[in-house]
């Protein structure tokens, strides 16, 4: 029941975020069928008066899925905007903007979700590319600045991803999206008091914002303070069991103290959520090595390097190969 609250309470997280970017600066024409829809299909409760009186003052007769049929055109956007599978996400997208009309004021929003999805297809340069469109037709979208950042990331390109999540900030101090992302820019870049502060924000914040809870703990494993760790990782796991980097990391800390049945069963449950995650597949091999399954380690080290993106795999060997037991 916990993890179905906690999955529930991120869709709203998500949802405030996304409402937020429609009315910020949009006329009320343009905002009103897109509320709409979200409330016809039941992703969005009204509850805020100021909602409420979009709603009421807009007139946008013209629904955002015009260009499709009715019942396929909510169930495209729909997935462009909920699906969790990035390719089934890019795809409608896609199928969204070519229906839209030329200098339709909701491209930014469905180009933001294409931008999202491309980088968990790690397809960052056409991501980036949305990104810079979203951002030339809105200068104040954190949502794009932040997913642009993490663009950057993937690529190593720390310095512009410094600052996109810089600017999130100074759009919402209280992003904590972009606190988290700028906490790992800092900590990639070895500045770990800085990390450190950025992940306290997000969690002062959001006590129970797994992503950053994991991060977190990693940062205290690279300090060597494994009972922190620990106690992260296990508070991550609370937060959202359907994240997977809590799980991996958490088997990372308990094959190192040597607790074999319990780092198999954590590194399993990483990978059953995201079988070809090349963190996950890095660490069995460094489970599977404690335990003298070389040639087993040796196919994991192999399959995380085939899956590795941008310069993820010099990451991981600086991050993770230190725990490699020394032959």
């Amino acid at each position: 029941m916990q993890g179905a609250a906690t999955h529930n309470l991120e869709r709203e997280r998500f949802e405030a975020d996304l409402i937020k970017e429609y009315v910020k600066g949009s006329k009320p024409e343009a905002i009103a069928p897109n509320l709409q829809w979200l409330i016809d299909v039941g992703l969005v409760v009204v509850k805020a008066p100021q909602i409420k009186l979009v709603l009421d003052r807009g007139a946008g007769p013209a629904p955002l899925t015009a260009g499709l049929p009715t019942s396929q055109g909510q169930d495209t956007r729909e997935v462009c905007f909920f699906s969790k599978d990035a390719k089934s996400m890019e795809v409608a997208c896609t199928a969204v903007l070519a229906s839209l009309t030329p200098s339709s004021p909701e491209e930014a929003s469905v180009r933001t979700q294409r931008g999202l999805a491309l980088n968990k297809l790690d397809r960052v340069d056409e991501a980036i590319k949305d990104l810079d469109r979203v951002i030339a037709l809105e200068p104040k979208s954190k949502l794009a600045y932040n997913e642009r950042g993490l663009a950057y990331l993937r690529k190593g390109q720390f310095d512009r991803a410094l600052t996109d999540f810089n600017k999130a900030l100074e759009l919402d101090p209280t992003y904590t999206r972009a606190l988290n992302n700028r906490g790992v820019v800092y900590e990639r870049d070895g500045q770990f008091d800085r990390a450190s502060v950025d992940y306290n924000k997000a969690l002062a914040l959001d006590p129970k914002y797994a992503v950053a809870l994991n991060n977190r703990g990693f940062l205290s494993r690279e300090r060597g303070d494994f009972e922190r760790a620990m106690m992260d990782f296990d508070a991550s796991i609370d937060a959202d069991p359907k994240e997977a980097a809590g799980w991996r990391n958490r088997a990372l800390s308990r094959a190192l103290a040597k607790d074999f049945p319990g780092a198999k069963a954590d590194i399993s449950k990483a990978l059953e959520l995201d079988p070809k995650n090349p963190r996950s597949l890095y660490i069995r091999g460094i489970l599977l090595e404690l335990q003298d399954d070389i040639r087993g380690a040796t196919e994991d080290f192999a399959a995380a390097r085939q899956a590795a993106y941008g310069d993820s795999w010099q990451v991981m060997e600086r991050d993770l190969g230190r725990y490699r037991p020394k032959r």
